[in-house]
């Protein structure tokens, strides 16, 4: 039996812990702070290890320095990927993708193929990894495991990125959007992101507009009865309408800062579920946004997620927000809505500012603006001055909305990026055919 130098004698859980170390690529200096031994201690030891026997404890070779082996060492540790980053100085991104490969590593050659299709693959690795051999034998191979879809080609460098998308025609059929229970008209003009929308219904005292954002169907947080509860409560509801304001779908790529693992339904499985789910309440939508979560395919693969929901719902696609007139007995409302105003606009003060700034630009008054994003609901009421050539000033009163989210906050990217949990309101916006209008929220029970 081999002894270290000095006569030091280790634990078996000493050994153990050194072996782990190794395998994570950890080297002699981080293995003699972590186990408090000497220099000449941990070279003996590791290169007994490296070598197959320690003592009376048998490890197999190891290879060191590999970014795979240390993040999977301290993720086995209940280290999350912001601390991993952290510990290891690299950018939270490059861990996502070590995870991603090693979590690829125990997977089916099929389920493999499969989570790297969602995520689009290079036609090079489809031919040097799973055998294909020309793209015509790929793409057979692709439609095999996506049927129904079409395939995405990227063309980079000397290579296509390939990524399968549902194109949505049996969606349509099956979900039967009927048109026809629509009791408003409009128009759009998509070029100016603006739309005009006048109710049929004379008699209509009160409209409701109801806002639905940070769904994130697909990610394992999404809280699916809360989402079911609120689209019953706007089928039911006579004078309901909705606006689909960004991030229904998770969509974590390569592209996201989440970890791929979080999700539990592939990309295409998230666009379906939710389609199906907001096809009872088609002919309520005036209109579906796109959030950052469904720009991330259009951004890799130039494919608009957002748009191939609003085609099979049958209802207008705005790319960034849309300032829609609602024309009710005569008169008229004026609401603006976006999913973010900037990147790092996620303050109540600093979405405040913004509006404040973005008010102060337009010409014309504004009843209400609103967003998501934050996943923070909240409501503010502003005073506004304008200023009439020749007149002096008036005063508009508007209201700034933001419409919270559907998803918990534990153990995922929302948790340590400090967004708040799913409180249990909708929010809406209303007006009256009188001329009087406002915002607000309904607290709903899922069951």
């Amino acid at each position: 039996m081999l002894e270290p130098p000095n006569k030091v004698k280790l634990t078996s859980e000493q050994i153990q812990e050194a072996k782990d170390l190794i395998e994570a690529g950890y080297g002699r200096t981080s293995i003699m702070n972590i186990l408090n031994i000497g220099k000449g201690v941990s070279e003996r030891l590791i290169r007994e290890i490296k070598g197959g026997v320690y003592g009376d404890v048998t490890l197999p070779k190891v290879r060191l320095g590999s970014t795979i082996a240390k993040v999977g060492y301290l993720k086995d540790k209940g280290l999350n990927n912001y601390d991993i980053a952290n510990s290891l100085g690299c950018t939270l991104k490059s861990i996502t993708t070590a995870i991603n490969k090693r979590e690829d590593n125990h997977l089916p050659a099929q389920e493999k193929l499969r989570l790297e299709l969602s995520r689009g693959i290079r036609l090079s690795r489809l031919k040097n990894q799973y055998g294909f051999k020309n793209l015509g034998e790929a793409k057979k191979a692709i439609l095999q495991i996506y049927p129904g879809s079409f395939i995405s080609e990227i063309k980079e460098g000397d290579d296509l990125i390939l990524t399968p998308v549902t194109d949505g025609s049996r969606e349509i059929e099956s979900l039967k959007i009927d048109k026809s229970k629509r009791d408003f008209d409009y128009s759009v003009a998509s070029s100016k992101n603006y739309m005009y929308i006048k109710f049929r219904n004379l008699k209509a005292e009160e409209i409701k507009v109801w806002i639905l954002s940070d769904v994130h169907i697909g990610s394992k947080v999404h809280r699916e009865a809360l989402f079911d509860e609120a689209i019953d409560r706007i089928k039911k509801e006579k004078n309901a309408y909705v606006i689909l304001a960004g991030d229904m779908i998770e969509n974590i790529n390569k592209m996201s800062v989440g970890d791929q693992m979080d999700q539990n339904l592939t990309v295409n499985e998230q666009v379906r579920t939710c389609v199906k789910k907001l096809a009872p309440i088609s002919h309520k939508i005036f209109a579906l946004l796109d959030g950052n979560h469904e720009d991330r395919t259009e951004r890799s693969a130039q494919v608009s997620l957002s748009q191939i929901m609003a085609d099979i719902l049958q209802v207008p696609y705005f790319k960034a927000g849309v300032t829609i007139d609602y024309e009710l007995a005569g008169r008229t409302f004026t609401h603006f809505h976006t999913h973010r105003y900037g990147k790092n606009t996620y303050s109540r003060v600093a979405i405040l500012a913004k509006v404040k700034q973005l008010y102060s630009s337009l010409t014309y008054p504004v009843h209400w603006f609103g967003s998501g994003h934050t996943h923070s609901y909240h409501l503010d009421e502003e005073i506004h001055r304008i200023k009439i050539l020749g007149v002096g000033f008036d005063y508009q009163r508007y209201f700034v909305i933001n419409s919270g989210s559907f998803t918990e906050d534990t153990g995922t990217y929302v948790e340590i990026a400090g967004f708040p949990p799913t409180a249990k309101d909708l929010a809406y916006i209303w007006f009256r055919a009188n001329g009087e209008y406002g915002a607000d929220k309904v607290r709903i029970n899922p069951v």
